[in-house]
């Protein structure tokens, strides 16, 4: 699984918009991989790096954590739920360390 062309296509897609800039859902970002290690409020990272299974965004992202489907299902008409494939290829990229390569930039969807 390659970030660039696997990953940051995800989460550009279904994630930056809500989860970037001065005021993210949750007090939490996406735009970097510190940022994922760091968390949001709960100060917990959503992503352990070479441990799937134990990362929480991927629960969140498989609509198994009640009231925190992510994205929202009220805005997945706008912000695409991940497929089967895509959350296997995001699961993939948190097995390999979750490399985050240097100077990648999410860009927010156009309005």
């Amino acid at each position: 699984v390659e970030f660039t062309r696997d990953i940051q296509p995800l989460l550009e897609r279904s994630c930056v918009a809500c989860h970037s800039g001065g005021r993210p859902k949750g007090g939490f970002l996406v735009d970097s991989r510190a940022a994922l290690l760091k968390g949001g409020n709960r100060g917990e990272p959503v992503i352990v790096p070479g441990q799937p299974g134990a990362s929480p965004l991927l629960q969140l992202l498989q609509d198994q954590v009640e009231d925190q489907e992510m994205p929202p299902l009220g805005k997945r008409a706008r912000y695409p739920a991940l497929t089967r494939d895509e959350i296997g290829k995001l699961s993939g990229w948190i097995a390999q360390g979750a490399d985050w390569p240097t100077g990648a930039t999410l860009h927010t969807p156009s309005q």
